[in-house]
């Protein structure tokens, strides 16, 4: 996978006080516990094929050009729990966790270092499981960016705009992800001006056991 960089452009003043971009970002914000670590009996899986990757864009449409990165993670479920006699069956995400190549990314601002930007999904999640083992993470469920931004720690939170996609069978340890996620970062200027990104993920886990 490339790594590379991408262009951002900001509003980040009035016209009166656009004089102000060479102040820096002096702000470190610790990355909090948004998920669950695995217990005995749930399913966990680790991000190591080298194929897995993020695709990073300004724009959902991820036009021609948009970079690809390579990436690791995990995932940890509770195995599925199915109503007697039925078919209605639902899973808990208790982590779902990726982590980006390090990449820069140019603002009018100046341009910005991101280092091991890690994307986490708010969990636990309760969520239903269909037969063939699809998961839908909803469109507005809320993603944490952590990072280290210019060497200083960075925290921040966005909702996705799609549905996530998870694969998932317990029995055979089989998990994939196919999801757009928010990148919550910020340019360094002096009010740390937000620069939303997205993440194309495709992902597959192989089992941690």
């Amino acid at each position: 996978m490339r790594s590379g960089t991408l262009t951002a452009i900001l509003v980040l003043c009035g016209l009166s006080a656009c004089d102000r971009t060479s102040a820096s970002c002096t702000r470190a914000l610790g990355c909090p516990a948004v998920d669950l670590a695995a217990a005995p009996g749930d399913d966990h899986f680790l991000f190591q094929d080298m194929r897995n990757h993020a695709t990073l864009a300004l724009s959902e449409s991820f036009p021609a050009g948009s970079q690809d990165f390579t990436l690791t993670g995990e995932a940890t479920l509770s195995p599925p729990l199915c109503a007697d006699a039925s078919d209605a069956c639902s899973v808990v995400i208790k982590r779902l966790r990726v982590t980006i190549q390090d990449f820069s990314q140019p603002t009018t601002a100046g341009e910005v270092s991101v280092a091991g930007a890690t994307l986490s999904l708010e969990a636990p999640r309760e969520l239903p499981i269909d037969p063939l083992g699809q998961i839908l993470i909803p469109a507005g469920s809320e993603v944490h960016t952590c990072a280290e931004i210019d060497g200083r720690s960075w925290h921040a939170a966005a909702a996705t705009d799609l549905a996530a996609i998870v694969s998932y069978d317990s029995a055979r340890q089989v998990f994939s992800l196919d999801a757009v996620l928010p990148v919550a970062i910020r340019a360094d200027d002096e009010d740390c001006t937000s620069i939303a990104l997205w993440a194309r993920v495709t992902a597959n886990g192989s089992s941690a056991q």
